[in-house]
């Protein structure tokens, strides 16, 4: 330290592997900025206005073809579907729904590439989900 000042060599306050704010500023005066703070156009992990929009629409669109929803979207926490085969030990599909016959149906709402397929993240968790329940989730783009 020279002057009271010191050199911020990593912005980021990370603790076991969760990322809890940035130091915004330089020397002693800067402050610690909360990471929600700092990032309000990140919306979390249930994704932002257009794809929540688009599960709700999706779940009224599927509940008057006779589906139930069972989680996911105003549910509240989406279902958990062990993937022990698949690249994440776990998937959450965006719907989770049964048919009048009690069958499972699941679907992942998300971005599209401009050649009309769901981006590389959308692309796994069909796969996974599918790899461990024998059912292809339905894909529905919201972009």
């Amino acid at each position: 330290l020279t002057g009271g000042a010191c050199a911020v060599f990593a912005p980021y306050i990370v603790a076991g592997g969760t990322l809890l704010g940035r130091w915004a500023g330089a020397g002693l005066g800067g402050e610690l900025v909360d990471w929600l703070e700092a990032s309000a156009d990140r919306p979390g992990s249930r994704g932002g206005e257009a794809h929540q929009g688009k599960i709700e629409e999706r779940i009224r669109q599927l509940e008057s073809d006779g589906y139930t929803d069972i989680a996911g979207g105003s549910k509240g926490p989406e279902e958990r579907i062990p993937t022990p085969d698949g690249s994440k030990e776990h998937r959450r599909p965006d719907i989770s729904a049964k048919d009048a016959a009690g069958d499972r149906y699941y679907e992942q709402v998300g971005r599209q590439t401009r050649g009309g397929t769901p981006v590389s993240r959308e692309r796994g968790a069909i796969r996974d989900i599918e790899g461990a329940t024998g059912i292809r989730p339905r894909f529905t783009p919201y972009n």
